[in-house]
């Protein structure tokens, strides 16, 4: 026997598959990655071992921040988004590092440390121009040029990984200016910023400046205890 729809049933067949697809479709949607740029993953890919080779340090050490100057009312708040922040980042759970310093900036928005962490967290999820820009804030709030070393050299760094030569190497002859200022920092990391300097300028096709910052690179890394 054929049964055929009643009119009154056929709305009602139909409003029902339309919402089974509806909600298929809204957890695709909820599932699937979250691409930022290309090459960003969030961390449940796991954390890029490249982070540590390039960024200052082997973990992401206090002396790598200034130290919040804050009001007291918001101070202790922010200095433990700001804590957290900087345990995510060695946790390698750059994501949630992210969110700390997102959260201290929602209660200083002018804190040099939260975008400094906030930068080396979009870094470390290959997010490279959103660093950049979080670097171009660091650099703006950092009321003392021997801070700022850090944040042009991150820069510099994130630029060269979107490919933006010119900007990288502004960025590290910005941060090797600084460097002296900066003497409680370990000259490997200056050396990295020469090493970074040189790939900028190969690409921009000066071969003969690269050279020469490749050389200083390896002048300083010889000076450097094995």
């Amino acid at each position: 026997m054929v049964h055929h729809l009643t009119i009154t049933q056929r709305p009602v067949r139909i409003l029902s598959v339309i919402t089974f697809l509806a909600i298929c479709i809204f957890s695709l949607v909820l599932t699937a990655p979250v691409y930022g740029e290309v090459g960003y993953t969030q961390k449940w890919m796991g954390p890029p071992t490249w982070l540590f080779e390039k960024l200052p340090g082997a973990t992401f050490e206090p002396s790598l921040f200034k130290g919040a100057e804050l009001n007291i009312d918001i101070g202790f708040v922010v200095h433990d988004y700001i804590n957290d922040g900087k345990d995510f980042l060695n946790e390698g759970l750059f994501f949630d590092a992210k969110i700390s310093f997102d959260n201290a900036l929602s209660r200083k928005p002018d804190s040099y440390d939260a975008w400094l962490g906030r930068a080396y967290s979009l870094e470390a999820l290959k997010r490279y121009q959103f660093a950049v820009e979080s670097y171009d804030t660091a650099i703006r709030y950092s009321d003392n040029e021997k801070y700022a070393y850090l944040a042009y050299a991150g820069k510099g760094r994130s630029s060269l990984e979107n490919r933006n030569y010119q900007d990288a190497a502004d960025a590290f002859v910005r941060a090797i200016e600084l460097y002296p200022e900066s003497a409680d920092y370990d000259r490997d990391n200056l050396a990295d910023c020469y090493a970074g300097l040189a790939d900028a300028l190969q690409n921009l096709g000066k071969t003969a400046e690269s050279d020469e910052a490749t050389r200083k690179a390896e002048d300083i890394n010889a000076t450097l205890p094995s």
